[in-house]
């Protein structure tokens, strides 16, 4: 988890688009426009979502992370994840530095 959330965050900081994150940039473009292109990204979100908290729970059952919800645990971090591609986006790169000791201390 650590590895994934720290290229995540990577990705963030090192964007490959201009404007940084595509899936996040996409969701707050098209959250509230119904039709065809806000359900696809709600379906790759879910998909995301389903991704992240599959991994949590192989890392629980190594016995990392225990005694958390997985879905919790996946939405937390990816809200600051979000954040954090937010505050880059803003030339914030104090607040990206914060994202990662968030997430350092939700993956204890």
């Amino acid at each position: 988890m650590r590895a994934l959330v720290d290229r995540w965050l990577g990705y963030t900081t090192d964007p490959v688009f201009p404007g940084g994150c595509f899936r996040a940039a996409v969701l707050t473009e098209f959250d509230s426009r119904p039709g065809p292109v806000r359900d696809a990204v709600a379906a790759d979100h879910e998909d995301w979502m389903t991704f992240l908290s599959g991994e949590i729970r192989k890392a629980q059952e190594l016995g990392e992370l225990t005694g958390r919800d997985a879905a919790v645990l996946a939405f937390e971090i990816d809200a600051v994840v979000a954040a954090a591609n937010t505050a880059r986006q803003l030339g914030d790169d104090e607040r990206v530095l914060m994202a990662r000791r968030i997430v350092e201390d939700l993956l204890h």
